[in-house]
């Protein structure tokens, strides 16, 4: 098939260059839902990113997870017209296979790209007509043109955009720390990714990274770390200039020597589809300029919001500068380890919480993500709202619970928890009460009132 074949070749080299974000995809806010409560299949569709020939649009739409969009009915047709073909012409995914026993000219052998039988044609009258002995691929007519909506065969050296198609979720890269790794003899994993040093001490040692990488397997993804001290545009170093497809694990060896001035730093592990560490930690899109200090370094200039996005989902959403069009939003695989330097620890007020995984009170063991809201006028559970869900205009409140007159009915005890036993056929009383472990504070209820039958 030579279009296929030509796509073959040019994968290595289109995916890289068309690669971007943390996927070498249309990300997720990108995306438009044909749903099901719309008539539609539920597919996820998108412009490719840039203009290009069709092998290029399906380079990057195989990049992305699947294919050119194929067109069943009138109906999603309609759909993809309204949706992308606002006003310029836009590749589809049907091909004429000449290697096809069915081939024939101008009509026999077109085939589309995902493999799905032709059935629902939109032809404008008269086409496909071959008319200069290379038009090979389809594309759909905008809005532009007097055919709007209707297919065209053209040459692959037009230059447009194409419409993706994804037959299911928009799954991105991520990269999470896993266990076996260690710096300066302390473990580090998910749950551990913090470490003291003194100032100017050395920092060696192994962390153990799992990849999950959606690009195609012709794009380069290069995988490695950078920290936030001293010069940003000399400290990145690449570990591994391509990483495979899927499910990956990898080492990833640390050798740096911390900074002189005291406080929080990072190693920040990164990959993304660019053509080098530089470009993925500076966040700069694949085959532009490296450009640093511009405000989207990763690490540099991250908020707590994105560490805590970093830790917790394995990548972080962010500005990547992409010439000529400015700084876009995307997302790349991201995680890191916290380097305290010149202290015990950075966790201050011993509730297991730095600064940097949200605790907004390291001078108080009470406030951390995930604390109990309390009636102190301080947000404790870090979510930035101040004893929200609480009743705290009351005349008596015990173990977080209100008692009013009309809610005197139900008595809070702390540590303590009361069971019930049945006693007869007739009634139920309460036991003695049963002390819990040591630990939280447990608010539980004693019902006033004996729950009684047949009265």
């Amino acid at each position: 098939m030579a279009g296929l074949a030509t796509r073959s070749r040019l994968l290595p080299v289109i995916a890289l260059a068309l690669s971007f974000g943390s996927s070498s995809q249309v990300l997720a806010q990108d995306w438009v839902e044909w749903s099901e409560s719309q008539g539609g299949n539920g597919h996820l569709y998108g412009l490719t990113d840039v203009a290009g020939e069709w092998s290029e649009a399906e380079a990057e739409a195989v990049a992305a997870g699947w294919h050119l969009a194929t067109i069943n009915d009138a109906a999603e047709n309609q759909w993809i017209f309204d949706t992308f073909a606002q006003p310029s012409n836009i590749w589809i995914g049907l091909y004429h296979d000449r290697q096809a026993s069915s081939y024939s000219e101008p009509g026999g052998g077109w085939k589309w790209i995902s493999g799905e039988a032709v059935g629902y044609t939109n032809w404008i009258s008269g086409e496909p007509n071959n008319d200069h002995g290379a038009e090979h691929w389809a594309q759909m007519k905008g809005s532009a043109s007097v055919w709007d909506s209707e297919w065209h065969d053209v040459s692959d050296q037009s230059t447009l955009r194409g419409v993706i198609e994804l037959p299911g979720t928009v799954q991105t890269n991520t990269v999470f720390l896993r266990d076996g790794g260690s710096l300066n003899e302390i473990p580090i994993n998910a749950g551990s990714h913090w470490i003291t040093v003194e100032p100017g001490g050395a920092i060696n040692g192994t962390v153990n990274v799992e990849t999950f990488n959606t690009m195609g397997s012709g794009a380069i993804a290069p995988l490695g770390y950078t920290v936030t001290w001293g010069n940003r545009a000399t400290q990145p170093v690449e570990s591994y200039p391509w990483i495979g497809t899927d499910t990956r694990n990898y080492a990833i060896n640390i050798a740096k020597t911390a900074p002189d001035t005291p406080g929080d730093y990072y190693i920040v592990i990164a990959f993304a589809g660019r053509y080098d560490i530089d470009q993925v930690m500076s966040g700069t899109f694949a085959g532009a300029t490296t450009v640093w200090n511009d405000g989207n370094d990763l690490g540099w200039d991250w908020n707590t919001s994105q560490y805590q996005q970093a830790q917790a989902e394995g990548k972080v959403t962010h500005d990547l500068w992409k010439p000529p069009d400015g700084f876009i939003v995307r997302d790349t695989a991201a995680t890191w380890v916290g380097v305290y330097v010149g202290g015990d620890t950075c966790d201050e007020d011993g509730d297991g919480f730095c600064p940097a995984d949200g605790d907004c009170n390291d001078a108080n063991a009470a406030v951390h993500p995930g604390a109990r809201e309390r009636c102190d006028n301080l947000d404790n559970d870090c979510d930035g709202q101040i004893d929200e869900g609480l009743q705290c205009d009351c005349p008596v409140e015990l173990c977080g619970i209100c008692l009013t007159p009309a809610g005197l009915s139900v008595l809070g005890i702390c540590g303590m928890k009361m069971r019930r036993r049945k006693k007869s056929r007739d009634k139920r009383i309460l036991s003695q009460p049963e002390r819990q472990p040591a630990g939280e504070c447990g608010v539980h209820r004693m019902v006033a009132m004996l729950n009684q039958r047949g009265r």
